[in-house]
């Protein structure tokens, strides 16, 4: 359910082999981002270290006052369906078709499994008491080998929406990406008619950088969509100013 943002003049990227025991093995896109430093600040070396000790990312969550984020499991699929099933939701995101429903939700949780498993993306749910209110994601691939940063996207249920959810969400993936995986920015964008998800970003402190045109699969056309960009610097800026 990831929002893709503008088209990226490929550019040479060394280190496409890695060496494994002795095996020749293509790296995986994580790989790439952190070893030529594409998506990585300072601390690199060592957020590589601590990414590879671990197979998968279906075991990263997250917490906040009203929310806990994790990543997507066997049995969430009614739960996944009943959330982003509606126009107003899928209208609004690149990638997801319409309608959208369990047989939908199912090819989704095994997609974001094997995404974590390669570790190709993050992927949480947004459990609040009554259960998943939305979704959030951080993409690796294929920007990894074609951007400076990975992307995010997201979507919240509609019956969730105006209570703040977006913000307090993205503000823990933020700090996961920024101070956890040392990362050196994150893209993210909204398609031209989604103001509200506009002030969500720039809420989190992100900059629009520019637009593009983007494809949506459940409107069937393609649309300008406004790319947004938040870097290290400014992340640990506006935390600075909120006293966190």
């Amino acid at each position: 359910m990831r929002v893709p943002v503008g088209r990226h003049r490929p550019r040479p990227v060394r280190g496409a082999r890695r060496h494994d025991g002795g095996r020749s093995l293509p790296a995986r896109p994580l790989d790439l981002v952190l070893d030529q430093g594409l998506g990585c600040g300072g601390g690199g070396a060592n957020a590589m270290s601590l990414l590879r000790r671990s197979a998968s990312w279906r075991d990263v969550t997250l917490t906040t006052d009203r929310l806990l984020l994790r990543a997507p499991r066997a049995g969430d699929e009614d739960g996944a369906a009943a959330s982003v099933g509606h126009w107003e939701v899928v209208r609004m995101l690149a990638q997801v078709p319409w309608p959208y429903g369990r047989a939908e939700a199912v090819r989704y949780v095994e997609q974001a499994q094997a995404e974590m498993d390669g570790r190709r993306a993050l992927h949480f749910f947004l459990v609040d008491e009554a259960g998943i209110a939305g979704g959030f994601g951080l993409a690796f691939s294929p920007v990894s080998l074609f951007a400076p940063a990975p992307v995010l996207g997201y979507w919240l249920s509609p019956d969730r929406w105006g209570r703040g959810y977006a913000t307090e969400a993205g503000r823990a993936v933020l700090d996961h990406a920024f101070r956890t995986m040392k990362l050196k920015a994150v893209r993210s964008g909204v398609f031209f008619d989604n103001p509200a998800s506009l002030r969500v970003q720039e809420k989190l402190g992100f900059e629009v950088v520019g637009r593009s045109e983007v494809f949506c699969l459940a409107r069937a056309k393609t649309l300008s969509h406004i790319d947004t960009l938040m870097t290290r610097d400014r992340y640990f800026e506006r935390r600075a100013e909120e006293g966190r």
